[in-house]
């Protein structure tokens, strides 16, 4: 996983938070930039097991393979399914799942018991949201209640290119 060179500053910043994360952030900026990928690389970065010095992913360890396999069991995406195919190009849809242009209630009602479990090794767990303007009212408002109470070590990564 790569991290392009305008936003290395903004990655560091925000790892060195590492110690005292807030639960949500909103990263914003004009679309096609790579705001998807800085979430990725951030999310990566705070389920390594063993960071570099400055809270940077190692790529080694089982965590940040499992991450680059695409199957952390501590991350979830949140995603219009319509752009499944050019976000993850290898993986299959999710079955039970159509197409559509917004983030559904469904996919985040499916969260529900993974917020109630344990993280996969006591560690961070990260929910990435993209694009953030998809998400509907019903969506928007299930999500400020769980980020009104959110469980211990969960981190929210909305993106968004619409304030």
């Amino acid at each position: 996983m790569t991290l392009y060179p305008w936003f290395d500053e903004t990655a560091r910043q925000f790892l060195a938070r590492r110690a005292q994360m807030p639960h949500a952030w909103l990263l914003s900026g004009a679309a096609g930039i790579g705001k998807f990928e800085l979430g990725a690389f951030l999310a990566a970065s705070l389920l390594c097991e063993q960071p570099q010095p400055e809270g940077l992913a190692c790529g080694h360890c089982s965590a940040c393979q499992w991450f680059a396999r695409g199957n952390h069991p501590d991350v979830r995406y949140i995603y219009p399914l319509q752009w499944h195919e050019e976000l993850f190009p290898e993986q299959p849809l999710p079955e039970g799942n159509e197409k559509s242009q917004e983030i559904r209630i469904e996919q985040f009602r499916a969260l529900d018991d993974w917020f109630h479990a344990s993280t996969h090794r006591g560690g961070y767990r990260v929910v990435l949201i993209y694009p953030a303007q998809q998400m509907n009212r019903v969506v928007a408002n299930a999500l400020l209640k769980v980020l009104e109470e959110p469980a211990t070590k969960t981190v929210f990564l909305l993106i968004t290119s619409q304030l």
